[in-house]
């Protein structure tokens, strides 16, 4: 951690980081982290081997400045094309939402969601219905 404080769970494991703190996660062990202090929490972090995990933060992180994903994500739809397009790199815990990818993003890409920063409708035709 290099400043702020988030909370991290790994491997059953939950724990307040501090900065100066690290942790290593082994691969394919299901862990998840956010930022639980008053100011912005930043650090560093690295993938081995990184995969595409570059492109899924970038996705994410663009669509959360954008005020695109509130919350969470917008709309089931787009996290189901996200997830899907990235599931080499993430790996969706809860069976229920593992369900809803594997249901959704064929529907979400029907209704033109991409896995690319903008997350929108590439393009509007009059024959197809437009979510947001």
């Amino acid at each position: 951690m290099v400043s702020g404080k988030i909370w991290f769970r790994s491997g059953g494991v939950e724990k307040a980081m501090l900065e100066g703190q690290e942790v290593i996660v082994p691969p394919g062990t299901p862990h998840s982290w956010w930022n639980v202090g008053d100011t912005e929490a930043n650090a560093i972090v690295e993938f081995r081997p990184a995969g595409e995990i570059k492109s899924f933060f970038e996705t994410t992180f663009g669509l959360a400045k954008d005020g695109e994903l509130g919350g969470g994500f917008k709309t089931l739809l787009r996290y189901a094309v996200i997830c899907h397009d990235f599931k080499n790199e993430v790996k969706v815990l809860q069976r229920s939402e593992r369900w809803g990818v594997f249901l959704f993003w064929p529907l979400g890409k029907l209704f033109g969601y991409s896995s690319g920063h903008s997350g929108k409708p590439l393009a509007r035709n009059a024959d197809k219905p437009r979510i947001q």
